[in-house]
């Protein structure tokens, strides 16, 4: 795993920002979000990421990013947790769980 999935993994485990609760996740949601934060992606060391993990209760955690890949740190992001998510979300995570995003 290349070191940014790392900081990524790491953050989405245990990152301590506060949870939202959605019951269905898809691309969508995800996409209004970064659009909103669009001027946070002007440089070019910021990249729009998101991770998603199972989690015990059969539930998905996912961290949703803007991240710094000079500084290895988030800029802003916000967990958010689900009872399900989208089948095209779901391919986008496939592997190590995961995803950059163009916006």
């Amino acid at each position: 795993m290349d070191p940014i999935s790392l900081v990524l993994l790491g953050m989405a485990l245990f990152g301590g920002a506060a949870v939202v609760t959605i019951a269905y996740l898809t691309i969508d949601d995800l996409m209004h979000w970064f659009r909103d934060r669009r001027h946070l992606l002007r440089n070019r060391n910021t990249i729009a990421a998101t991770v998603i993990k199972t989690i015990g209760s059969g539930k998905y955690r996912t961290v949703q990013g803007i991240f710094n890949t000079a500084s290895n740190s988030w800029v802003q992001s916000r967990t958010l947790e689900s009872d399900s998510i989208s089948a095209d979300l779901a391919y986008r995570h496939r592997g190590d769980g995961t995803a950059v995003y163009t916006v």
